[in-house]
């Protein structure tokens, strides 16, 4: 190690810049990185060891605004549009049955022939609005769509099930917002109960979601109706698809159903 004297002092090895002439000039912008990292460590240097807050604003008289999101409550039947608890098991053993057999018959279809239908891409929302029925000409009628066939929800991968409900979610909802009590007409019910009876148990975050929503409106279709309508088909198909929602894919909190 090499001595020194004591009014000797080593050079550096690296040039070391002057601190104070880069830190003068605050008002321009740094010249380099070097004098952007001096600019910054002289502003922590500078920061006291203990920040004290300022005193908290006086609360206000207004009420805060809730961020969690509002929705339409589910509205109970009306006065004898009730479903009989007996009734309701023995048909959701009877539904049950029908999904074990729209799998047998999955599974036989896959076997022995071939897809019988050039189905459109699920990215086609408008194609499948025409199919599921939900699509309506520019005076308010309906457009003819296609029945669900057995074999055309047996092509139906669980995926595009699942698709289809979320779709078919959004266009309830803006059908009911459009027709009110005639929202669910007769071909719409028929795609609805062909998809539920297809969907798999196991449901997405999202579809378990929309199939919430597809209840809370339904239950608003229902009260439109009142015990004059109790033997209607339309009455009929609204508490077959909100039994199946309620009590096979537990969509129904205690009280609403």
């Amino acid at each position: 190690m090499a001595d020194f004297d004591d009014d000797e002092f080593p050079r550096s090895v690296l040039p070391v810049a002057d601190r104070a002439r880069l830190l003068s000039a605050k008002d321009e912008p740094p010249g380099d990185g070097l004098e952007y990292l001096l600019r910054v460590r002289d502003e922590a240097d500078a920061l006291p060891d203990v920040l004290t807050s300022r005193r908290a604003a006086r609360p206000s008289s207004r009420p805060l605004r809730s961020l969690q999101p509002e929705f339409d409550a589910c509205l109970p039947p009306p006065a004898g549009l009730e479903v009989d608890d007996a009734w309701a098991a023995e048909f959701l053993a009877s539904f049950a049955d029908v999904r074990q057999s729209l799998r047998r018959w999955d599974a036989l279809r896959r076997k022995r022939r071939p897809a019988e239908h050039k189905l459109p891409a699920l990215s086609d929302a408008q194609a499948w609005c025409r199919i599921c029925g939900w699509a309506t000409h520019p005076s308010g009628e309906p457009v003819r769509g296609s029945p669900p066939t057995l074999a055309l929800v047996l092509e139906l991968e669980p995926l595009a099930v699942q698709t289809l409900v979320r779709m078919s979610a959004d266009w309830l909802e803006a059908a009911w917002e459009e027709q009110g009590a005639g929202a669910l007409q007769r071909p719409r019910a028929l795609w609805l109960f062909a998809l539920l009876a297809r969907l798999d148990a196991d449901l997405l975050a999202d579809t378990a979601a929309r199939l919430r929503l597809v209840f809370r409106v339904l239950t608003r279709v229902r009260a439109r109706h009142g015990r004059a309508d109790a033997a209607s088909t339309e009455v009929a198909e609204l508490n077959v698809l909100l039994l199946i929602l309620a009590r096979y894919f537990r969509q129904a909190a205690p009280g609403e159903w």
